[in-house]
Parts: C-alpha cells; structure tokens; sequence
C-alpha cells in the first residue's frame, strides 16, 4: 500500500509548519505535531531573551533558505543562530552537543497550521541538556 507524506503526517497527528525570522531572509520547515509544549528555559540566556521552543528531531527541520543570513553564538553550550538582518532567532540547536534536536521558536511559524502551544518551564539547574533529555 501506498501513502502520500501529507496522509501519513495527518495520520501521526504531525504536519508541515513553515517559519522564519521577521524580514523573511531566514526560512524552513518543520514536522511536528499541530500541538505542542514549548519549553520555557530558566537558564540565563534564554531567560534574558525570553525564549520559548519546542524540540523537534533535526531529520524533521530543514532550513529552506538563509543560510548566508545567519550569524552564531554559543560554543561549548547551545549554538543559537539568529538572523544577520533582522536579529531575529526562530529556532537554534540545544546545549548537549550531539545535534539530534533542534529548538523552534512556536511564535515565528507561519500563521495556520499550530492549533495550540503549551508553555512548560525547565529548571536549567536540575535538568539534563534538552539533547539528551528528549530522548
């Protein structure tokens, strides 16, 4: 039996949300579900940028176009990567180092396709880097 991609992401309960920064120079996709719980990290720099994402696999994100638009920070931690035009960061690559996850930001996808974003708040001082706490 056959299958189209968009019945067996409808049938996973998962879809295609498309996202990016402010000016549009920055954009991808991503599969995930039309729910999803964001993560409100405690940890100083996402505290002082009030960030809030929710992980995704890295095989389910693809950045579409802006790869020369970005700038980086962040070595031995988190890299988080955030427009070069706009300044804008839609999704970044959590601490834990192994790459399997990234972190989107739900509030730069594209209007349509999120039905519902719950906030849950990790304590960066008792939990384990987002990579391997996804798992």
């Amino acid at each position: 039996m056959q299958y189209n991609i968009f019945q067996l992401m409808d049938a996973e309960g998962k879809r295609r949300h498309k996202g990016g920064c402010h000016c549009g120079q920055v954009r991808y996709e991503v599969i995930a579900p039309a729910q999803v719980t964001a993560v409100e990290c405690s940890c100083e720099s996402c505290s002082k940028r009030q960030a809030r994402y929710f992980p995704v696999p890295a095989d389910q994100f693809r950045l579409v176009q802006g790869h020369g638009h970005l700038s980086t920070f962040g070595a031995g931690t988190a890299r988080h990567s955030f427009c070069s035009t706009c300044g804008v960061q839609s999704f970044f690559i959590p601490a834990g180092g192994d790459n399997n996850v990234v972190g989107v930001m739900p509030h730069c996808l594209d209007p349509g396709t999120m039905k519902k974003v719950k906030t849950e708040r990790r304590d960066a001082s008792k939990s384990p880097p987002l990579s391997r706490a996804a798992k």
